[in-house]
């Protein structure tokens, strides 16, 4: 399948179930917190298989378990009052599940044997996974205050994305080479994924005028770097796959790969996206959750 079509694809099939899950505001998005974990297991499945091409790794069920656990967490602080309403978890007991994981991890070496000639590739490996697969995908559960937001990040990265790629194909054959991770990219896609993430953030002003308020030197800032690290989240899987000696991540998605190959700048945008909302537009996130209809 080539390239277009993929994309196309994506666009008129896996786009919009993606964003209807998204939407779908029942028990605290439920759904889309059910997404979010068997994304993130995925992630941690492929994740795992590359690393394994290069380094030692530990038990692949152990450390997979370990990336989801953190996510699951992150959706139980939602969903759980929901069901609960006089129990509400804070975002801290994400971090103290991931500080868990990382001390299982090292709890796996200190007992598992008496062979530590590759502990030390073995506990970075299984860490590296958990942070990737699994901690960086919770910001995504934290901005689910508000779908809108979500559908935002979304818009930002996809529109950064495609215009990059559409501009690198029209402009761009003359002026490749600018990053050695991948030699396709162009100086005018490069450019082009900065008009595509101010086009996702200008829709998202459209459809939703109070979302991001109207001090546009924040959204500026915002989209600057959203389209920095969407970049730096496609280029960084690029070169742990070029390191593995792997074209995809996986095979799950026709004509794309694997689910990291399509949401690597998502993984690494989302945490950026939150820092930048809590320090800029606070008053995006400073909502209640919902409870079920």
């Amino acid at each position: 399948m080539s390239k277009l079509a993929s994309r196309l694809l994506i666009f008129f099939i896996g786009l919009p179930i993606v964003l209807g899950i998204v939407y779908l505001p029942y028990y605290n998005h439920l759904a889309l917190h059910i997404l979010l974990s068997f994304v993130s297991m995925i992630c941690a499945m492929e994740m795992h298989n590359l690393l394994s091409k290069r380094v030692a790794v530990q038990n692949k069920a152990l450390v997979v378990s370990l990336a989801t656990l953190v996510t699951v967490t992150a959706s139980l602080t939602f969903v759980i009052p929901s069901f609960f309403p006089n129990i509400k978890l804070p975002f801290e007991v994400i971090e103290y599940v991931f500080a868990i994981t990382l001390l299982v991890v090292l709890a796996k070496e200190i007992f598992s044997g008496d062979d530590f000639s590759k502990s030390i590739e073995k506990i970075i490996s299984s860490s590296f996974t958990i942070l990737y697969s699994g901690y960086l995908v919770t910001f995504v559960s934290k901005i689910a205050v508000k779908y809108q937001l979500v559908f935002t990040l979304l818009l930002i990265v996809f529109m950064c994305d495609s215009l990059a790629w559409f501009f690198g194909i029209l402009l761009g054959k003359s002026n490749r080479g600018i990053f050695k991770a991948s030699p396709n990219k162009s100086v005018a896609g490069f450019i082009g994924g900065l008009i595509g993430a101010v086009a996702g953030a200008v829709i998202s002003k459209l459809i939703w005028p109070e979302i991001l308020g109207n001090n546009y030197i924040f959204i500026a800032i915002l989209c600057v770097i959203c389209w920095l690290t969407s970049v730096t989240g496609d280029l960084a899987e690029s070169v742990i796959k070029r390191s593995a000696g792997e074209k995809d991540s996986g095979h799950i998605i026709p004509g794309r790969g694997g689910i990291l190959d399509s949401i690597d700048s998502i993984i690494m945008t989302a945490p950026f996206f939150f820092i930048v909302l809590s320090l800029l537009f606070p008053e995006a996130l400073n909502v209640p959750v919902t409870l079920p209809l």
